[in-house]
């Protein structure tokens, strides 16, 4: 079964993603140290990470979970989704990734962009094979 990471605060994104990707296994959180804990633990087949969870405390968003991930090296050869609408916050956190994972592995997609993609779409644009597609939806009927 796919699994699928997600840092995000805000509900209806967080409905959107469920609907997405029905079927796969999602670790929804919009807390970075737990975030920072469940990537360290775990092993995802795509990541996506929103900038602005808590506006007023810089050590609570996206950028300071990618500074964290660069410093400890997390998932080097996951795909990572930078949603955001804070192009400062997304050009800041795609820096820290940028520092220890190769370029084919960011993506950049606004979310209001994102919500009108497919999963089939996603998976894609993320570089998920045809043949682990299948393994997806064999997982599915079963």
């Amino acid at each position: 079964m796919l699994k699928i990471f997600i840092l995000e605060d805000n509900k209806d994104r967080i409905k959107w993603f469920k609907k997405t990707f029905k079927g796969c296994k999602l670790y929804v959180t919009k807390d970075v140290d737990k975030a920072l804990s469940i990537l360290m633990s775990n092993k995802f087949d795509a990541i996506f990470l929103d900038h602005d969870l808590d506006e007023f405390d810089i050590s609570k968003t996206g950028r300071e979970l990618t500074r964290q991930m660069k410093k400890k090296r997390i998932a080097s050869l996951t795909p990572v989704v930078l949603h955001t609408k804070n192009p400062l916050g997304r050009r800041k956190m795609a820096r820290h990734l940028l520092k220890y994972k190769q370029k084919q592995y960011i993506h950049y997609v606004i979310y209001s962009e994102l919500k009108n993609y497919t999963a089939d779409m996603i998976y894609t644009m993320i570089g998920i094979s045809k043949a682990k597609k299948k393994k997806i939806i064999k997982v599915k009927k079963n």
